[in-house]
């Protein structure tokens, strides 16, 4: 029978992770970028499932390689209001004709925080 990989699908993976440095940088500079996808999938860690984010980074943001790279959120934390703006983008996203998302990284406390690009 074999080991079911099927059920342990990780979803689409964009690019490199966005490291905690560079979400830093993300934060500090205000830098727009875009969102191509949100998924969610089983996460690596302590917490039962992640959102998975697409995006693409553009070219000169302090700190912060370009390109289409990923950035993952533990699901269920007590930042209840990116869960919820998260799960919104994870069905935007399942349907027809969904178009990018420009947004910035900001930071409340200790959570980030995805807000809409001025």
């Amino acid at each position: 029978m074999g080991f079911d990989f099927s059920k342990y699908d990780s979803g689409p993976i964009g690019g490199p992770f966005i490291t905690a440095g560079e979400k830093v940088a993300l934060a500090s500079t205000g830098a727009p970028f875009h969102i191509t996808g949100v998924s969610e999938r089983a996460s690596r860690f302590e917490h039962d499932t992640e959102y998975v984010i697409n995006c693409v980074i553009p070219d000169g943001v302090p700190g912060v390689d370009p390109g289409e790279r990923t950035l993952t959120f533990p699901k269920g934390t007590n930042v209840g209001s990116r869960d919820v703006l998260l799960a919104g983008m994870v069905d935007y996203f399942g349907g027809d004709g969904a178009d990018d998302i420009p947004v910035v990284l900001t930071k409340a406390g200790k959570a980030y925080l995805i807000e809409a690009a001025r």
